[in-house]
C-alpha cells in the first residue's frame, strides 16, 4: 500500500514538473494527475483490511477503517477510470469533430454524474448499515478468534451490487471509448497500454476477491 501511494505521488509530481513537455501536454497532464490521485485512494483501501488490534489499533479506529473501506475502494476506482475515460473522450472529440479545443468541463460531466450517484449510495450505506469491526470466535478452536469488517444491521449486498453495477458501466464505457480511439496515435491516447492495464486490473480482482472474502 505504502509503495503504491508513494508511486502515485511520485508520478504526479513528475507529471507536474514535466507539464510543459510536448509529450506530457499531448497526454493531458490534468487527467494524469487525477488518475494518480484515484490510484492512491484505491491503494489506501488496503490499509483498512491489513490491521487488527495486534498492531495497536483500537476497536474504534478499526471500526472507522471499516467504514472508510468502501469509500476508498469504490471512489478511487471510479476516479481512476473516470479520468481515463474523460481524457480519451476529449481526444476523440478533437480528432472526430476537428475541434481545436475541447473544454474539460464538457467531457467530465458523465464521470461527475456517476461519481455523485456513487457518493449518494455510499452515504446511505454508511448512515444506515455501516461496516463495523467484528471479532468472532472459531467453532473448531475456542481459543482462536478472527476479526473482519462486517455489516451489523443487515446484508450490505444491495449497496455493494449497486456500486459494482456503476463500476461495470464505467469499465464498459472505457472499453468502448478505447475501441473508438484505437486508430489515433499512441502519443495522444495510449490505447494498447490502457487496455493491458485494465486487463491486469481485472486479473488482480479475480485473485484478490476470494482472499478478501475469507
Amino acid at each position: 500500500m505504502g509503495m503504491a501511494i508513494a508511486n502515485a505521488t511520485g508520478c504526479c509530481l513528475w507529471i507536474w514538473l514535466m507539464r510543459n513537455n510536448k509529450k506530457i501536454l499531448a497526454s493531458q497532464p490534468e487527467f494524469l494527475c487525477v488518475l494518480c490521485f484515484g490510484s492512491a485512494v484505491t491503494a489506501a483501501s488496503i490499509a483498512m483490511i491489513s490491521f487488527d488490534e495486534s498492531y495497536g489499533w483500537s476497536v474504534n479506529a478499526l471500526a472507522h477503517g471499516c467504514k472508510a473501506l468502501p469509500w476508498c475502494f469504490f471512489i478511487g476506482y471510479l476516479i481512476m477510470y473516470g479520468a481515463i475515460f474523460s481524457k480519451l473522450s476529449r481526444t476523440n472529440q478533437v480528432f472526430s469533430f476537428r475541434r481545436k479545443k475541447v473544454e474539460i468541463n464538457r467531457v467530465v460531466r458523465p464521470f461527475l454524474v456517476v461519481l455523485m450517484l456513487s457518493i449518494t449510495v455510499l452515504i446511505i450505506w454508511t448512515s444506515i448499515n455501516p461496516l463495523a469491526w467484528v471479532r468472532m470466535g472459531n467453532k473448531n478452536d475456542p481459543l482462536a478468534t478472527s476479526g473482519k469488517c462486517k455489516s451489523v444491521n443487515f446484508s450490505p449486498l444491495p449497496f455493494f451490487i449497486t456500486l459494482m453495477v456503476m463500476i461495470v458501466m464505467v469499465t464498459i464505457s472505457l472499453l468502448a471509448i478505447l475501441w473508438q480511439t484505437k486508430d489515433i496515435q499512441d502519443e495522444f491516447v495510449e490505447s494498447n497500454w490502457i487496455f493491458y492495464g485494465i486487463l491486469a486490473h481485472l486479473q488482480a480482482w479475480v485473485m484478490a476477491l476470494p482472499i478478501v472474502s475469507l
